[in-house]
């Protein structure tokens, strides 16, 4: 059962808190950090959330029990100073994690948090910092796998994970897996080692490195995905190859089928 899972993990969801149903995981864990009731590496895990948020304004649909859907919280000892850094680091762990279902291939980030397999949305992430200083304070780092839901009538073409699988799961599966996958990723940011993390992420990016059709303010530009930098901008580069850094928000990528 999900409210029983043992981790193996130092750190990293040994404290899990478990809702049938709650307003938001990412709601409920910023009341706990303001409450100061908080302990750092807790997992909240929900089988449904009734006002569940996305990137900006955007909602999170999901129907009961047919979504992974959880909040980590993280208070960091040590000063983190790349303000993105988790971002990376939680989709490079929930990717490994469905790597051991799917054909990983298959597998991209779609900038700046969307989990897709092939041209469709398997999941998406939602971190939420706050820094004190030059460094991040506490993060709420929520994230959503689409296991057995069938979405219709959506702005984009959704998947899930019971229909691509190569071998059975369950989200208990899912959740173990992904909290050893973060940890690790977690102390190597810890020992500033980021290298590693930003060369897999923009590895996994969809369309890295090839030529790709984005929207800017109703036009449509060509260029070819550099990479993302430290502030969670995409870099792309021209036909001239000439630099450009968009922030979330100035620039859509058009997914071709």
């Amino acid at each position: 059962m999900l409210a029983k899972l043992t981790p193996n993990t130092q750190i990293i969801g040994q404290n899990l808190i478990y809702f049938n149903r709650i307003d938001s995981s990412n709601d409920f864990a910023q009341r706990l950090i303001q409450r100061q009731q908080a302990i750092h590496g807790t997992l909240i895990i929900t089988d449904y959330q009734t006002k569940g948020r996305g990137q900006g304004s955007h909602i999170w649909q999901s129907e009961a029990k047919k979504n992974l859907l959880c909040s980590l919280i993280l208070l960091p000892d040590t000063s983190i100073s790349d303000p993105f850094i988790l971002n990376k680091a939680l989709a490079i762990a929930l990717i490994s994690t469905l790597s051991k279902y799917v054909d990983a291939n298959q597998l991209k980030i779609k900038w700046p948090n969307d989990i897709y397999y092939q041209q469709s949305k398997l999941g998406g992430l939602l971190v939420e910092n706050t820094f004190q200083g030059q460094g991040i304070k506490s993060s709420v780092m929520g994230f959503g796998i689409n296991t057995h839901q069938h979405f219709q009538n959506t702005p984009f073409k959704a998947i899930a994970l019971h229909s691509i699988a190569l071998k059975p799961f369950s989200h208990e599966d899912i959740i173990l897996s992904f909290l050893s996958a973060f940890e690790q990723l977690y102390h190597a940011i810890l020992q500033s080692a980021f290298g590693e993390i930003n060369k897999r992420f923009d590895q996994l990016l969809l369309g890295y490195q090839t030529s790709n059709t984005f929207n800017i303010e109703g036009q449509n530009i060509s260029a070819t995905i550099i990479g993302c930098d430290e502030h969670g901008r995409l870099i792309l580069e021209n036909k001239l190859g000439q630099q450009t850094l968009y922030l979330h928000g100035q620039i859509t990528q058009n997914i071709h089928e």
